[in-house]
């Protein structure tokens, strides 16, 4: 599991701890960590929320490529669809390609209507 911010992933392994899951082999970090590696199946965590709408590191297209070609045979990606696709400029532009292309081989999963 990939994440753009240290704080969330503390907060990742404090619920990804593997005396719960006992069987999985579960790798978690930054971009930056995941850096030359690959997993068979990544999941990139792209939850953000705050007032401004800021997207913070996850703006640079250099990490967004690091987190987004390091899976092998499967590539999850969760977060705010509007709060990334609504950027300004190139961020917003890059996040409505990939959300574009996704929803074009059907993988895009809207859970928004069940959190309201």
């Amino acid at each position: 599991m990939i994440t753009f911010y240290g704080a969330q992933l503390r907060k990742i392994d404090e619920r990804l701890q593997s005396k719960h899951f006992p069987s999985l082999q579960i790798t978690t970090g930054t971009v930056d960590r995941f850096q030359g590696m690959e997993r068979a199946v990544v999941i990139v965590s792209m939850v953000r929320n705050n007032s401004k709408g800021d997207v913070g590191f996850a703006k640079k297209p250099e990490r967004v490529n690091v987190a987004f070609s390091r899976a092998q045979e499967l590539l999850v990606i969760v977060g705010c669809h509007s709060l990334f696709t609504q950027q300004r400029r190139q961020a917003g532009s890059m996040y409505s390609e990939v959300s574009n292309l996704v929803s074009i081989h059907g993988g895009f999963v809207d859970l928004s209507r069940l959190f309201c």
